[in-house]
């Protein structure tokens, strides 16, 4: 039976919706505790409903008329009236349950017993001081307008009123060139600025050029579009539209989103910019010319560091005629190749390319010096997309296919090995929907398609894919294993995966198939001899690569594990390089082992002797300070996942000078982030006793792995639960392999997203914070608290995004790493290092399937999420699942080999919504050669996840960096302070609850 992947386990009962914490709240109200007599009607035929904003006055008085609190002016107050959501803001009960009651401009007296104001057990509201909260009060409401409004903070700080709907979809976003008219004024009607006569207002969304607010309520907007976005005081920061903030409690502006221009951070690190100055037509970036295309197009290219001196313009020195070239050809510099994809026809752009991307690899023309930054002005005038080979007689497909393997050919003899290999591709591709009519028409199709695999075997074994280009030669073999040209290939692709007997036995069927062949053959032979004799003399150190080492070597399930320490104090090189000498990671063996891989084609580690200089990479040159500039290096590395060299041992240490950091970047294949991080540590010393090392050894605690339970021993009853927990999360990971996927929301990722631009924010929560939660909840831990906050977190950011359309209790599934060592947090390196040890260097690891739960903010006592995770944590403690998950995996790769290990790994990931993994590091400050460390933050390669969240404690704080693809997350800050919120918030809560 199929199962639909959009559908979220169809076959579970449908349960009731629970109820919201305000229907639970009104549900406690008797008759006669809230009176309403109406002083003035207002007008309309309805009230407000959940979802709109209502602003109202309020005056409070004793039941003999003495006012208690007012929001007037006349009864010294400050004059503002009161701005709520219904169904999001924290309300009185009675003004909760009244307010739905009134029309705009109505005004009425509300009697309410204690128990509807104030007096409320856990009122959600705090009562001023020497409030009489046990009194029934007098509450005079006059409501002055109520709308439809659109939260776009979570803490209702930034709201928008929709006044006139846009055109489009687009919303501006960074960096985009907005134009606005703009003007803003008190609640009172006190006019503040105005721009909107004249020019728009013209910024630059995300260079704080508006207060925070303002820019955030009109990234919600589209063209044209006409709104009042309220924002309050913590989000007016100075800007350039508003230099001085005064003690407003809030500012109205009316915004109409004039225009903005599209621009485009093509590399995500600031130095391919693509700017579109002239509108192009048709639908981004679905009439866009993204597959290889016959393109039109006029340039002016200039020299930036010149004046912007014109090297060249199509309309002058190409008497007019506009350039013709096909795409996918390295006909053009690859910056500019990759503008011209993402444009529309008619549409005219800038772009600014830094000289790796305009002539640095590409020929330079005479008139532009080395290393020059280059500008282009390009129109693309049209495309014509490659010809339909519908339709066409054999002979003319097979004189198309010859063209485009032609151009295969000239790109892999300029060393274009990549877009060759996507040339010959492309053939292949085709050449499924052709069927040859006869006898000789099937010979030259085989004999062309032949041809063309072992081609795209060639560009395979020049990237250095030895594996990849030995299938594709076995599809040619598979159908003619006496083909000479084959058995060359696969041999060669043999000898330098390591695999020497198969290599020789290739060779040696090219003479016994064609004597003719017997030089080129006999010359291999040699060859082959000669790298046997070296790794002969190499091999007898040569130590196999775990099974887990072997996934993450997989171009699926590659990983590179990249942890960023902070210094107090710039960096001294000398003292770096002397420390890292000095400790026991230059002499680890993993650090000091090249990858090789032996006769059969598996990977072993083979010691060498290492060059510290050749792993120092020194960043000397200014990065945006502050953490997002160390944030975007660092998700910048993220998608880099192939960026180590294999010549040397995996890992390297970028020494970042402007922000007094080190980042270690180190394979996956070496250890997981326990092993990894542990090593580290083990380099430093403590911050008060510099002869002692950090203190590893945390309190015991339950390892995750092992079934807990309030009995001394596993009784019957408790044997029988972990067998069922077992059976379920078996049935849970077969279906999560294959069939069932999470429902896409705006968080969700999928196949390829791994290779999508990054972009990083670290959320910052206090261990003390966490610890004030976890005690509210008898016998919770700080994990469940963790992932209460991810829950929420999460939540929180998709009532920002898409609230509209989600369902309360969606379940988001996400993959959390979980240490299976007997001790928890960071190990002692002597541990790690002992063969019999529970705490075996390595990677040590197992996963979960990790449900959390959709639920609107207002909708819910924070605390319950912390109740609900702890529910689900204890499941599957006792379901032994990541010991479970290890120990399948570990026997899917010993029988099955790392490849089908890699796919199944690749389609959990595709079929989930994110990633989750917490390294508990020193709770004391330590220091490096001398250098008291301010902070430890780890991250990952990017995943098929547009979601990772990695969390790394240090001296009585957790940094938790939110890693997103930025097309599918945009707003990685405002994500991790929905993090930072969500444990406020639980705290809060227990505040109110002491």
């Amino acid at each position: 039976m199929a199962v639909n992947g959009d559908v979220e386990h169809e076959f579970a009962p449908q349960k009731k919706k629970p109820p919201s914490e305000d229907e639970k709240r009104k549900k406690k109200i008797v008759p006669g505790s809230l009176m309403k007599a109406l002083v003035r009607p207002g007008g309309g035929d309805s009230g407000p409903s959940d979802g709109d904003q209502v602003i109202y006055h309020c005056t409070i008085r004793t039941l003999d008329g003495v006012v208690v609190e007012s929001t007037r002016s006349d009864y010294g107050g400050r004059g503002t009236p009161i701005r709520h959501v219904l169904g999001k803001s924290k309300m009185l009960l009675g003004l909760l349950e009244g307010i739905p009651t009134m029309l705009k401009g109505e005004v009425a007296m509300f009697k309410m017993k204690p128990q509807l104001h104030y007096g409320e057990d856990n009122c959600p509201v705090s009562a001023p001081d020497r409030f009489p909260k046990d009194d029934e009060l007098h509450f005079e409401i006059e409501l002055i307008e109520f709308f439809k409004a659109k939260v776009v903070s979570d803490d209702l700080g930034v709201v928008k009123k929709v006044i006139r709907e846009g055109q489009g979809w687009e919303s501006p976003r960074e960096p985009y060139e907005v134009k606005a008219w703009i003007s803003a004024k008190t609640v009172t009607g006190k006019l503040i600025i105005s721009h909107t006569e004249g020019e728009p207002y013209s910024f630059t969304f995300g260079k704080s050029e508006v207060p925070k607010g303002l820019e955030m309520g009109i990234g919600t907007m589209v063209r044209e579009e006409k709104a009042v976005i309220f924002v309050t005081s913590q989000y007016l920061t100075q800007s350039p539209l508003m230099p001085v903030v005064e003690d407003y409690d809030e500012v109205q502006f009316e915004v109409e989103l004039v225009h903005f221009i599209q621009v485009r951070d093509m590399l995500g690190d600031g130095r391919l910019i693509k700017r579109r100055i002239r509108d192009g037509k048709g639908d981004f970036p679905m009439d866009c010319p993204l597959h290889d295309s016959l393109l039109r197009v006029h340039y002016k290219g200039t020299v930036l560091n010149e004046r912007n001196r014109v090297f060249y313009d199509t309309r002058v020195d190409n008497d007019g005629q506009p350039l013709e070239f096909c795409s996918g050809e390295g006909l053009v510099p690859e910056g500019f190749e990759m503008a011209v994809r993402l444009m529309l026809p008619g549409e005219i752009a800038l772009v600014t390319s830094p000289p790796d991307y305009a002539y640095g690899k590409f020929t330079r023309p005479a008139n532009v010096p080395e290393g020059a930054h280059i500008q282009w002005e390009i129109e693309l005038l049209g495309y014509e997309m490659p010809k339909d080979w519908t339709g066409l007689d054999f002979k003319s497909i097979m004189d198309e296919a010859e063209k485009i393997r032609n151009t295969g050919n000239r790109l892999f003899k300029e060393g274009k090995c990549e877009l060759a290999k996507t040339k010959y591709e492309q053939v292949l591709r085709e050449f499924n929907h052709v069927n040859p009519q006869d006898d000789e028409e099937g010979k030259v199709f085989a004999n062309t398609r032949n041809l063309l695999h072992l081609n795209v075997a060639a560009c395979l074994l020049k990237l250095g894919d030895c594996r990849k280009s030995i299938e594709t030669c076995n599809k040619v073999l598979e159908a003619n294993p006496a083909h000479v040209k084959g058995l060359y290939r696969r041999g060669m692709a043999y000898m330098v995966s390591g695999d020497f007997e198969e290599a020789r036995a290739d060779f040696k069927m090219m003479i016994k198939v064609d004597k003719s062949t017997e030089s080129d053959a006999t010359a291999a032979l040699s060859k082959l001899k000669q790298k046997e004799q070296g790794v002969e003399m190499e091999s007898e150190y040569d130590e196999p690569l775990t099974p887990a080492g072997r996934l993450f070597l997989q171009p699926d399930t590659q990983q590179i594990v990249h942890c960023a320490i902070g210094l107090k104090n710039p960096i001294q090189l000398e003292i770096v390089k002397q420390e890292i000498n000095n400790s026991s990671l230059v002499e680890h063996p993993r650090f000091r082992s090249l990858l090789v891989h032996d006769r059969n084609g598996i990977e072993h580690w083979r010691p060498i002797q290492i060059d510290l200089n050749s792993h120092l990479i020194i960043i000397d040159q200014p990065l945006p300070q502050g953490d997002a500039g160390l944030n975007q290096y660092l998700s910048d590395l993220s998608i880099q996942s192939n960026g180590l060299s294999m010549d040397k041992p995996l890992w390297e240490i970028h020494v970042l000078m402007s922000h007094n950091c080190l980042v270690f970047r180190i394979h996956h294949s070496l250890g997981d982030g326990i092993s990894l991080m542990s090593m580290l540590i083990a380099s430093c010393r403590n911050l008060n006793n510099p002869h002692q090392l950090p203190n590893l050894h945390l309190p015991s605690s339950t390892n995750p792995s092992k079934p807990v339970g309030r009995g001394g021993g596993i009784n019957l009853w408790k044997l029988v639960v972990t067998m069922c927990f077992c059976v379920l999360f078996a049935v849970e990971f077969v279906l999560r392999c294959f069939w069932i996927r999470d429902r896409k929301t705006a968080i969700t990722g999928g196949a390829g997203v791994e290779l999508w631009p990054r972009k990083m924010a670290t959320a910052s929560f206090l261990l003390q914070d966490m610890k004030t939660v976890k005690n509210a909840v008898r016998d919770a831990t700080i994990n469940d608290v963790l992932f209460a906050i991810i829950s929420s977190g999460i939540s929180r950011y998709l009532d920002s995004r898409s609230s509209n359309g989600l369902r309360d209790g969606l379940q988001l599934t996400g993959l959390a790493m979980v240490n299976l060592r007997k001790q928890p947090g960071l190990q002692d390196l002597s541990d790690l290092m002992k063969s019999n040890s529970g705490a075996r260097w390595g990677n040590k690891f197992g996963m979960i399937l990790l449900p959390v739960y959709y639920h609107r903010s207002n909708n819910s006592n924070p605390l319950e999420y912390l109740k609900r995770a702890k529910a689900m944590i204890d499941r599957k403690k006792q379901s032994f699942e990541a010991l479970f998950s290890y120990k399948i995996g570990d026997i899917v790769m010993s029988t099955l080999g790392p490849k089908f290990a890699s796919y199944l790994n690749y389609r959990i990931l595709c079929h989930t919504s994110f990633t989750i993994s917490n390294v508990v590091g020193p709770q004391e400050e330590i220091m490096m050669g001398g250098n008291p460390v301010t902070f430890l933050r780890a991250n990952n390669s990017a995943l098929p996840h547009a979601l990772i969240l990695n969390m790394v404690s240090y001296a009585g704080r957790a940094d938790m960096q939110v890693q997103v693809a930025k097309d599918i997350i945009p707003d990685p800050d405002f994500l991790a302070k929905c993090f930072e919120d969500a444990l406020l918030e639980m705290k809060e809560q227990v505040s109110v609850k002491i």
